[in-house]
């Protein structure tokens, strides 16, 4: 299941076709080219940058994915994270991801 978090970065490139994705993605279906930035996977990380064509692993499937940014490619995704990252920064003092983003 994809959650889809109310501050959602969306890189330039993958604004045009965001719902579109979004929708496909919800669906289940094959994205290809894009990328996630979801919640991290383990406390030693800030965030997680996720192809979406992994999405298709019955791993995933089972569970609960939320997802703070969308980019098409790996650069706008890097880009994007720096971005997110400095906004953090900017508005916690710190790198606190869970307090900008309110999760557990």
């Amino acid at each position: 299941m994809i959650v889809w978090s109310e501050k959602l970065y969306i890189g330039e490139q993958a604004e045009k076709k965001c719902r579109k994705i979004q929708k496909q993605l919800e669906n289940g279906k094959m994205v290809m080219g894009y990328f996630l930035i979801t919640k991290p996977s383990n406390d030693s990380n800030l965030l997680d940058i996720l192809p979406t064509k992994e999405l298709l692993f019955p791993y995933y499937k089972k569970q609960t994915l939320l997802v703070y940014g969308l980019a098409k490619g790996k650069e706008e995704a890097e880009a994007l994270v720096v971005s997110m990252l400095e906004d953090v920064y900017r508005e916690t003092d710190g790198l606190c991801c869970k307090e900008y983003f309110k999760t557990e």
